[in-house]
């Protein structure tokens, strides 16, 4: 067994592999295990995005350039060999992630078990164990260290139950996946066919169907959008935040922020993650907070939704932005600037207001 690991001088964020538990809350730099260049390891901008390549059902993770142009995640009888695993413990500061994808060769049977941890929303460290042509070594690897970090095996992760001071496991919906990737309606598809509508409803659609301004509006209430993309939330993911929501809302109305309370927070921040930076992640302690969270939550499942009917199947002959507007079944029209209802109720407030005397 081979390993490559990222490592570096510098302090660690997350601390090591081995024994991550204890956070250390200050940056650190991480360099790449083949090329030995340092990356910057602030947090994950816009401007730090990288290409993502779906080859079979989940994407190699970005941060993995060794392999991403040359492997895949490895899938045997519909199991996809990937976890993304959350974890945090807002009392100590920790708020942290942990990757792991069993990954095989597109040319060879070749395979390679993947780890990436760290702080949310930093980049922190990973680890390249090649495990040549064992794929039975590469499978134990794999399931050894979920159950480390875990205390669940993989095997049995459908019945998964969170054990306390280890990682939660945030499965995905790769049925979705599949689904998208069938219909191979990306809204920056290039396609020969042209669109029958006004340019300035086609730009207008282009701003609506955006996905990365979502994205930046979801960083506006601290989501962390890098480790769980927008439309790949779960349904299940959104209904644990409620119910830990529901849970904090109690404790609130009692004003008994006792352990139980803690554990909610924990168990709401660990389920659908947030960007804090260094800061400690924030106790939910007032009833403003807490709409907040709520007011989080229910952009997911709209902007979930939102991007479910911007992919739905359609048309081939259609251009894409033709396809968005069918589906989202409403008519939108120009209206000229010489047009009444170019007036809006702003513009009619502002003319009929108060007058100087």
């Amino acid at each position: 067994l081979q390993t490559k690991k990222k490592e570096d001088s510098k302090i660690d964020i997350s601390g090591n592999d081995d024994n991550d538990e204890e956070e250390i809350n200050k940056p650190e730099r991480t360099s790449n295990s083949e090329s030995q260049k340092s990356n910057d390891s602030d947090s994950i901008t816009n401007k730090d995005m990288k290409k993502v390549i779906l080859k079979g059902i989940a994407a190699v993770d970005p941060e993995c350039r060794e392999l991403i142009d040359t492997a895949h995640v490895y899938t045997e009888s519909g199991d996809v060999y990937d976890a993304l695993l959350n974890q945090t413990s807002a009392q100590h500061n920790n708020n942290k992630y942990f990757i792991m994808q069993l990954l095989e060769s597109d040319g060879s049977k070749q395979y390679w078990v993947w780890f990436h941890w760290g702080r949310v929303g930093y980049k922190g460290q990973t680890s390249l164990n090649s495990c040549e042509t064992d794929l039975m070594l590469a499978k134990k690897l794999f399931c050894d260290k979920f159950l480390d970090k875990t205390k669940n095996r993989w095997a049995e992760r459908t019945n998964f139950e969170k054990v306390a001071g280890k990682y939660d496991y945030l499965p995905t919906d790769y049925s979705k996946i599949i689904e998208e990737k069938k219909n191979d309606n990306d809204i920056d598809d290039k396609k020969e066919v042209e669109s029958k509508l006004d340019p300035d409803l086609q730009h207008l659609l282009t701003l609506i169907c955006n996905i990365r301004a979502m994205e930046e509006t979801m960083t506006e209430l601290e989501y962390d959008a890098t480790k769980a993309p927008l439309g790949k939330v779960t349904d299940e993911q959104i209904k644990a935040g409620y119910a830990a929501l529901g849970k904090i809302e109690q404790h609130i109305k009692k004003k008994d922020f006792s352990s139980s309370f803690v554990e909610a927070v924990n168990n709401y921040y660990t389920k659908i993650p947030h960007f804090f930076g260094m800061r400690q992640p924030p106790m939910i302690k007032t009833i403003k907070q807490l709409k907040t969270e709520i007011k989080l939550l229910e952009a997911l499942s709209e902007i979930g939704v939102a991007i479910r009917t911007f992919k739905k199947k359609g048309d081939v002959n259609i251009h894409p932005i033709d396809r968005h507007y069918m589906n989202m079944k409403c008519e939108i029209s120009i209206v000229c600037a010489d047009d009444p209802k170019y007036k809006n109720g702003f513009s009619i407030d502002i003319e009929n207001g108060p007058q100087e005397e």
